[in-house]
């Protein structure tokens, strides 16, 4: 693979320089952007605990990251063993996987996807622009990885070749011990593979990809279970006690209600290194939704996505683009559906926003999105503001919200619910 993009870039003079643009716009924003409310301070502190006092994670101290996500804070603080330093080192890993990322997404769009050069072009400068507006946190946070891993598994899913996609589960298996969001694009690629061939349920086949998917994970946390004595499990559960964050959908309602009820304003909290609203000034039936309903909606759409896969005597393959298409959808669901929702997720969404808006080619769908990445953006650079009820800061957060609802429904129901003509899998290096 990296001998073709050498290839690639010595050849295509044009891709050349749009490589170029996405390293002038990186390096700007490592050198030019500076550090705004960064999750550097917790990585750091843990990193320190782990490597220059040499406490044992998850056991001496708590982590609240899966296994595999140690080395990206660990590999940093060999090379600098101060504050600065460690920063530094960071952003110059979360740069290197933004660079493998640009290629993948090259890739994918070009030998998967099978786009047009020019729309490639597009594509790979809409990526370059959108990591602006991200740029405050673009290197100082750790989902830079994740946007890597969805697009390595989605670039070797839609291969032709039966182990590459055999091992999609293999690094989905790797980025759910990392974070836990490729787990999600699971049972899609499972009901895919079990539908794969006509009249067949090709369940050898489809069991084999999953205990591809299992056995590393239960391989690494069942290690880490015996050598911190289980007290991994109590680090990671950490995310199951958090509340409704400020940011998300669910909590908009109660941010609108301080405007117009200043003198009984919801209580918010800091915990687990994010806002929330107090529990308290939530109805008991409201937390509940909030918590459970959009996994519960995603549980329904897997057992229909599988019965419409089973319910013709045949079982036509969709087009690539139509897989990636459900899995985006996917992807939106979980940023409108999820009671955390922080300006960092929006990384994981890059790269298909880029693609969906030279797929659907149109003005509106670009302006829509400039707007929900630069409201984002706002958002996030005045959160302090946000955080204290501002009015203005108020209204733009609960603006980005309506907005990626709205484009949310129009992506989920493009996607899922209009039907795809299928196409032939196009051989691709």
């Amino acid at each position: 693979m990296y001998r073709q993009i050498q290839n690639f870039l010595l050849q295509d003079k044009i891709l050349l320089i749009v490589f170029c643009i996405f390293l002038i716009t990186r390096l700007v924003i490592i050198f030019f952007f500076p550090m705004h409310i960064s999750d550097i301070h917790f990585f750091f502190e843990k990193a320190s605990q782990g490597v220059l006092q040499k406490l044992q994670i998850y056991q001496d101290f708590t982590f609240p990251y899966p296994p595999l996500s140690i080395p990206f804070f660990y590999i940093p603080i060999w090379f600098g063993k101060t504050f600065e330093s460690f920063r530094f080192y960071f952003q110059i890993e979360m740069f290197i996987i933004d660079c493998i990322s640009f290629f993948y997404l090259f890739l994918l769009t070009k030998n998967r996807l099978q786009f047009t050069k020019t729309q490639v072009y597009f594509i790979l400068l809409l990526f370059t622009y959108f990591g602006l507006f991200e740029g405050l946190l673009l290197y100082d946070r750790l989902d830079m990885v994740i946007t890597l891993f969805l697009l390595m598994m989605l670039y070797y899913y839609l291969s032709p070749n039966k182990w590459h996609r055999s091992f999609a589960y293999v690094l989905a298996s790797f980025g759910t011990l990392i974070k836990v969001i490729p787990l999600f694009f699971i049972p899609i690629f499972f009901v895919l593979d079990l539908t794969r061939q006509k009249n067949i349920l090709k369940i050898k086949t489809s069991l084999l990809n999953l205990t591809f998917y299992l056995i590393p994970i239960v391989l690494c946390l069942g290690i880490f279970h015996i050598h911190t004595h289980g007290n991994i499990w109590e680090s990671l559960a950490e995310h199951k006690q958090r509340g409704i964050q400020i940011e998300s959908t669910w909590a908009t309602p109660f941010m609108l209600k301080n405007l117009f009820h200043s003198t009984n304003p919801t209580e918010i909290i800091t915990k687990y290194g994010a806002q929330h609203i107090v529990d308290k000034s939530i109805p008991k039936f409201y937390l509940q939704l909030s918590k459970y309903l959009g996994f519960f909606i995603l549980f329904l759409f897997y057992i229909v996505f599988f019965f419409q896969r089973i319910r013709k005597n045949t079982f036509p393959d969709p087009s690539p683009y139509k897989i990636f298409s459900i899995c985006f959808s996917l992807l939106i669901f979980l940023l409108l559906s999820q009671r955390v929702l922080s300006p960092q997720y929006f990384l994981w969404t890059l790269p298909f926003f880029c693609i969906y808006i030279i797929k659907k080619g149109t003005r509106w769908v670009l302006f829509f999105m400039t707007l929900l990445y630069i409201l984002t953006f706002i958002g996030f650079k005045w959160y302090n503001n946000f955080m204290h009820f501002e009015s203005l800061m108020v209204f733009i957060v609960t603006l980005r919200n309506i907005l990626l609802i709205g484009f949310g429904v129009s992506i989920i129901h493009g996607n899922i619910f209009i039907n795809d003509t299928p196409q032939p899998a196009k051989e691709a290096s």
